[in-house]
């Protein structure tokens, strides 16, 4: 099965994400700054990057590197059109983060928002303690079970191809493989999204393993 993300486009994704009932751009965008804010890193890379959501406050920060990485060609080219002249340390990665051959210099703070829900979470985690220096801090931020639907409805129904693809973990699964996977966790907070779905932001950190 091919990997939907390759067939919604970006203008979807963004209107989807900033629609009302969903709100969720916002929050990830938080996340992005405070974690900056909160680890102070010279290099940072972001899983799953779309179009750059929350790259605008970057700018504010003494970052020497940004590694955009994501599976859809196209959003890495809008990455490009809308954040190189504003990130000169910027470097676009179009892959699935998965594969061995999607690789960068490792650095001192990930930021994974929405992704275990579409990968491999054994994988992933190995994958992400290699690209990350020792001591360096991997952020996560993923969905929590509730009432409504899984992917939320809007007009935006190229996301419904997520419906079937998409994989809930718990906090207590994801905390269990990324210890085994030679991390260690640092915080766990509640998020609430402002149209009221809950999510969890956990913060590992890699040891010397």
């Amino acid at each position: 099965m091919e990997n939907p993300w390759l067939h919604i486009p970006l203008d979807d994704y963004e209107g989807h994400m900033a629609h009302t009932d969903v709100a969720q751009d916002i929050l990830l965008a938080d996340v992005l700054e405070l974690a900056v804010r909160r680890h102070a890193p010279s290099s940072l890379a972001v899983i799953g990057c779309a179009g750059g959501n929350g790259f605008d406050r970057l700018a504010a920060f003494s970052l020497e590197r940004v590694v955009a990485v994501d599976i859809n060609p196209i959003y890495v080219q809008n990455v490009r059109k809308r954040y190189e002249a504003m990130l000169p340390g910027l470097q676009l990665i179009a892959g699935d983060i998965q594969d061995d051959g999607v690789s960068f210099t490792s650095v001192d703070l990930i930021i994974a928002g929405l992704l275990f829900e579409y990968v491999d979470s054994d994988r992933t985690l190995t994958r992400l303690h290699a690209l990350l220096r020792p001591g360096g801090v991997l952020v996560s931020v993923i969905q929590l079970p509730c009432e409504q639907t899984a992917v939320t409805h809007t007009p935006y129904t190229s996301l419904n191809r997520l419906e079937g693809y998409m994989r809930l973990i718990s906090p207590e699964q994801l905390t269990e493989k990324a210890v085994k996977c030679g991390f260690k966790e640092i915080t766990s907070s509640l998020l609430r999204s402002a149209a009221g779905k809950p999510f969890q932001l956990l913060e590992y950190q890699r040891t010397a393993k």
